[in-house]
């Protein structure tokens, strides 16, 4: 793909074209997951701690779905990011959490494109 071609196709000028590519963008974002949970333990501490961090994503991907879904209605719609309950913080960062500070894996971060 050519830089020009790269540049238009994120280049959204209106409210319903960001919701196209936000679309766009979390297929991407939930194919990478759904290639990170198909290789993941699925027993031991491990399977544990990622069986959260996949449950935390799944959220962070409905919420941008949601998002999406109330921009094309409301061109002053905001992203909002839902909480997990246990640590009583939004599940953006607990994702971030365990990608960098745990794990240090700045890849496996939610990827900082909407908001």
């Amino acid at each position: 793909m050519d830089e020009t071609h790269y540049r238009t196709w994120w280049a959204a000028h209106t409210p319903a074209e960001r919701a196209d590519l936000l679309d766009r963008a979390t297929v991407m974002v939930t194919e990478m997951v759904d290639d990170i949970e198909a290789d993941a333990p699925a027993s031991g501490d491990d399977a544990v701690s990622l069986r959260g961090w996949f449950s935390d994503w799944r959220t962070y991907l409905a919420d941008r779905d949601a998002y999406a879904d109330r921009l094309r209605v409301d061109p002053d719609a905001k992203f909002l990011v839902s909480e997990n309950g246990e640590f009583e913080d939004s599940v953006d960062k607990t994702i971030e959490v365990f990608a960098e500070d745990a794990n240090d894996i700045d890849a496996c971060a939610t990827p900082g494109d909407v908001g």
